[in-house]
């Protein structure tokens, strides 16, 4: 049986006044080197040593876009030192930070990618292929596109996504909607898309995939007064594999994979606590809660190799409170 170990203590950052104008995306991305926040001014992307807690002046050195609102972030699996930001001009721009870190303000008007015709909601880098991206739109447009070129991309329609990522192969786009259907998309064959109906409840759900063919959804059941945490296998979506109760509250709930371990942690906005499930022989199993001190109002995990992989290292996460100006990591 493996044992949760608490990470008692953690790094503060204070100071961090963060854009309240984000809908679906990130307002923060951290890797081993970074921490990217979109700060509470238009445009503007503040970046610090995530190694480094310390008070965030109201000067300190920003990645500036131009007046648009930053609507999702997400740093390269690839290079710690590439940045892709989303922002309601419809563009995609990609940011590279130097060695040493920002010391001064670093100005782009050069938009990467504009084909779409709506504002950004997601952006994901591919785990596989380091020169392609998905990036979506609220009104669903999903397209897929290659960085060096740019223009060269494949199109699909998802309606209202509120969830958007590769599978762990990187040859498959999985995306919930504001309809609670799942749809996945095979890059590969424009046509080859699958649709299923999750719940019949008007509230969100939320998608993660756990490897390949498995995927993870968090789902309201159909009076919308509990939420499930289900299991599903693309081939056989006629029927979950496992499901599991989590709570009655009404806080949207977000889900995070450790592959690796085979957990699911599930956070979510105004909470102080992460749920922590197994997955082993594909049935859901909860096996711990993690309790921090203070309210959440965006979380994003991060992969870090666990020292030791006996235990559970689950101080991967940077978690931001609106309420006290802070995010420890």
């Amino acid at each position: 049986m493996k044992k949760i170990y608490d990470i008692k203590e953690r790094q503060f950052f204070s100071g961090c006044f963060l854009s309240e104008n984000q809908s679906e995306g990130r307002l923060m991305s951290v890797n081993g080197k970074f921490l990217a926040m979109a700060w509470k001014e238009k445009g503007k992307i503040v970046i610090v040593n995530s190694f480094d807690p310390k008070y965030i002046k109201p000067d300190s050195p920003c990645l500036i876009r131009n007046n648009s609102n930053i609507l999702d972030l997400e740093f390269s699996p690839f290079n710690d030192n590439i940045l892709a930001s989303g922002y309601s001009d419809k563009s995609v721009l990609l940011w590279k930070i130097p060695k040493e870190g920002l010391i001064k303000n670093i100005k782009d008007e050069n938009t990467i990618y504009n084909k779409h015709s709506n504002i950004i909601n997601y952006i994901n880098f591919n785990p596989i292929a380091s020169d392609v991206i998905c990036s979506s739109t609220i009104k669903g447009e999903i397209h897929i596109w290659s960085v060096e070129k740019r223009d060269n991309f494949i199109e699909f329609k998802s309606d209202f996504p509120t969830t958007v990522s590769w599978n762990q192969n990187g040859n498959l786009i999985g995306a919930t909607t504001k309809n609670n259907n799942i749809n996945i998309f095979d890059p590969r064959n424009k046509d080859n898309i699958l649709k299923k109906k999750i719940t019949e409840s008007s509230r969100q759900s939320k998608f993660v995939w756990n490897d390949d063919n498995l995927f993870s959804t968090i789902s309201y059941h159909k009076g919308g007064n509990y939420k499930m945490l289900y299991l599903w296998d693309i081939k056989k979506l006629d029927k979950e594999v496992d499901s599991i109760f989590i709570d009655s509250s009404v806080n949207t709930f977000s889900p995070y994979v450790d592959r690796e371990l085979k957990l699911i942690y599930i956070f979510g906005k105004e909470k102080n606590e992460i749920h922590i499930y197994d997955y082993n022989n594909n049935i859901i199993k909860k096996v711990a809660t993690y309790e921090f001190p203070d309210i959440s109002f965006c979380s994003v995990f991060f992969n870090r190799k666990c020292l030791d992989k006996k235990k559970l290292e689950i101080d991967r996460f940077a978690q931001y409170s609106k309420y006290k100006q802070t995010i420890n990591i």
